[in-house]
């Protein structure tokens, strides 16, 4: 079921009364009381029902893509049980985390200044490990790639050119 949206008001397709966001994904009808869930929404109650399940079971119970339910993990509004066999891991450090980008310790770095990231945070830089190395710990010094073959050897040809010169 599909809100329609009119004049940036969201309409009820029950009874075209107005809805109202209560929270966690869920919109209430003020006319009718109709209820219309987000994919968020969805995937949050099927959780607080099952307690627990796979990507690929959530997916399949609510109809959220699995690239979906994965952002979610990635902002940090569902989190991965203890015993998962799906690994999140830190974009910084390559730490396992439960839930988000950075673990705990460098979310805490870079609110300090400690470490800086130039790169977005949640972009797969190391597509093999999909993280971050930090090469130093001076505010504004970033992030590079792991065992970046080819930016290695391009600064070894450009010294080949200089020194050719």
């Amino acid at each position: 079921m599909d809100l329609n949206f009119d004049s940036e008001e969201l309409i009820c397709s029950k009874c075209g009364g107005l809805m109202f966001f209560k929270g966690q994904g869920l919109f209430q009808c003020e006319d009718c009381g109709h209820e219309y869930l987000n994919d968020y929404g969805k995937v949050r109650r099927f959780l607080d029902k099952r307690g627990r399940g796979t990507v690929p079971e959530i997916s399949a119970a609510t109809g959220i893509a699995i690239n979906k339910v994965l952002s979610f993990l990635k902002e940090g509004r569902i989190m991965l049980t203890s015993d998962s066999v799906l690994k999140l891991h830190c974009d910084c450090c390559g730490t396992v985390i439960r839930y988000g980008t950075l673990c705990d310790r460098c979310s805490h770095k870079i609110r300090i200044g400690e470490i800086s990231m130039k790169e977005p945070t949640g972009s797969p830089l190391d597509t093999a490990t999909g993280t971050y190395k930090v090469l130093s710990t001076e505010p504004g010094s970033g992030m590079r790639f792991i065992n970046n073959q080819s930016e290695r050897i391009r600064k070894q040809n450009k010294q080949k050119e200089d020194n050719q010169k």
